[in-house]
Order: C-alpha cells, then sequence, then structure tokens
C-alpha cells in the first residue's frame, strides 16, 4: 500500500528529450480504468486534472494501490430537552 500524501502524478513532456515530468494531477482515464472516482480522490486530498486526456500505465498502478483512508464519524448524541423553568403561582395579596 502507498502512502496518500506521496502520491503524484507522472506525464511524458512534449519536449524532445521527452522526459517524465510532475503532472498536475491523474486524468479522469486514468482514475476510471483504476476503478476509482474523483470524488475519492479529492477526499484523499490528490489531485485530479480534467484537462488531461492521456493514459499512463504507472499512474494506473499507482492509483491501484491507494488504500482508502477510513473517516472517524462521531456518533451524534440525541437532542435531550430542557426542563422549562416555570415560576410558582403566587396570588394576588389584596390591601
Amino acid at each position: 500500500m502507498v502512502n496518500n500524501k506521496n502520491t503524484v502524478a507522472v506525464v511524458i513532456s512534449p519536449a524532445k528529450d521527452a522526459h517524465k515530468r510532475e503532472a498536475k494531477g491523474f486524468s479522469l482515464s486514468e482514475i476510471k480504468e483504476a476503478g476509482k472516482t474523483p470524488e475519492l480522490l479529492r477526499a484523499l486530498n490528490i489531485n485530479v486534472d480534467y484537462f488531461r486526456r492521456s493514459k499512463h500505465e504507472l499512474n494506473v498502478e499507482q492509483l491501484k494501490k491507494l488504500k482508502p483512508v477510513s473517516k472517524k464519524v462521531k456518533k451524534k448524541k440525541p437532542y435531550v430537552f430542557k426542563e422549562k423553568k416555570r415560576t410558582p403561582f403566587k396570588p394576588k395579596v389584596e390591601k
């Protein structure tokens, strides 16, 4: 399992030497092939590049190794109604 904080997408640069460089995020086709959803990746603080159309096998393998982080949800306590403050009845005193 890969640590989610160090997950970075890699693309091939369009330069003459065609080196690999860091991408803005994972493309939608890579996410779909890995069996994940963009919403899940956003919850894991991983960037999604909606404009990129390329698909690299290295990125797909990296996404498949991601472990889902389970959020600990606090159970809400049921609402307890407060007791109403009532003033005791005081009859009018006649003078």
